[in-house]
């Protein structure tokens, strides 16, 4: 399933937008404006460390463990990482940091940058101290930066396209494209792709566990066909069944069984690259944890199989721009599709994230890409007269 999570030290939707491109009977397209702290607290660091080291096969190319950089560069607090092993088959590891969360990133890099400058601190005391400390520095913006390389916990608002996007799903790829009045810009024909996201709503004092309030979720196919991916939790262990396996915390990777030995076991390979060697109990555990992540999404109507949103984009993206003829229309169009939203926002739902580029001109204004998408879109269903 290849969706990726945006997590934090508090998630939150801050405003909900609805827009009926499709007449007044249709359900609705929602843009949702996620705001993120992306910081970690010392508290969700040590239970991060402590699941870790149960689930350390000890084996892996890097240490499990929280580390600290005191060179004199960092002026205002020692910088303080706690790293994550993956596994001994992985290229990657795991960096959390109290400004930004986590980052998987390959295992040279993590060496190069934040192991070999570094001391490994087995004082979780001093830890503790030390990560509050960076913790409360980084409660600024994460444009500014509160010392050397090192950015501030709070990101600016994120815009979320939800609801019904399938049956407007190609027009909103080619809104992607410059405005056709202007030859020059529409020189570049290539579409932008957005990102699959899920947002769990949380925050450290009430962390989701994946429920969902009433409101719309997000439908990103035709249907919820999940019963054979849930069925083979009780099935003899075969090629091809679905797993899942929590890395750090509650990140959750996905994968299926690429073997099944003589000797019992199995082995699964999982999104990041990693292959596990499991035997029949861990391989139910690894099962079990699919089936209820898949629970999770089918509560929020989510499909099962984000490959499928995933080909619908790229299928759009392989359609010719439409092409349309411009009349002397206003340049508030998106007001003329805006509708109240009502209900409740989901805890836990999936859309799509257009990626912060370069500004849009638009007439004397400079648009994000979210912004540009919505405008774009709804100027062209004004001129075919859908109202």
């Amino acid at each position: 399933i290849g969706i990726r999570t945006l997590t934090g030290n508090k998630v939150s939707v801050i405003e909900t937008r609805a827009f009926n491109f499709r007449g007044s009977e249709a359900k609705p397209v929602l843009v949702y404006s996620v705001k993120i702290d992306q910081g970690m607290s010392s508290d969700a660091a040590l239970k991060l460390y402590d699941d870790a080291l149960q689930a350390d096969d000890q084996r892996g190319k890097i240490k499990t463990g929280f580390y600290i950089d005191n060179r004199p560069v960092f002026e205002r607090c020692p910088p303080v990482y706690l790293i994550i092993s993956m596994g001994r088959t992985s290229q990657n590891a795991v960096v959390v940091r109290p400004n930004s969360g986590r980052t998987c990133m390959n295992i040279p890099w993590i060496m190069d940058q934040f192991v070999k400058p570094s001391s490994m601190c087995c004082d979780l005391t001093k830890v503790r101290e030390m990560w509050d400390a960076e913790f409360a520095l980084a409660d600024i913006e994460s444009e500014k930066d509160y010392q050397l390389s090192s950015c501030g916990r709070h990101r600016k608002p994120i815009y979320i396209f939800g609801g019904q996007i399938v049956p407007v799903l190609n027009k909103l790829l080619t809104a992607t494209l410059p405005r056709q009045t202007d030859p020059n810009e529409f020189s570049n024909k290539a579409l932008t792709l957005p990102k699959i996201v899920r947002i769990e709503i949380c925050s450290a004092d009430n962390e989701s566990e994946g429920g969902q309030s009433s409101g719309a979720g997000t439908k990103l196919s035709g249907s919820l066909n999940d019963e054979g991916d849930v069925a083979n939790v009780n099935e003899t262990p075969a090629i091809g069944q679905k797993v899942a396996r929590k890395i750090f915390g509650r990140t959750i990777i996905r994968g299926k069984v690429i073997e099944c030995k003589s000797d019992g076991s199995y082995v699964a390979e999982y999104s990041d690259g990693s292959k596990v060697e499991m035997n029949g109990n861990e391989l139910l555990e690894a099962k079990l944890l699919f089936a209820e992540e898949l629970k999770k999404l089918t509560m929020a109507r989510v499909a099962n199989k984000a490959d499928a949103a995933t080909s619908a984009i790229t299928k759009a993206a392989s359609i010719n721009p439409l092409q349309a003829v411009m009349d002397d229309i206003p340049d508030d169009f998106e007001s003329a599709y805006e509708i109240e939203f009502k209900g409740d926002v989901p805890n836990v739902f999936v859309g799509l994230e257009f990626p912060e580029t370069k500004k849009w001109k638009w007439g004397h204004e400079e648009l994000e890409l979210w912004q540009h998408v919505l405008r774009n879109l709804s100027e062209k269903n004004l001129e075919r007269g859908i109202a």
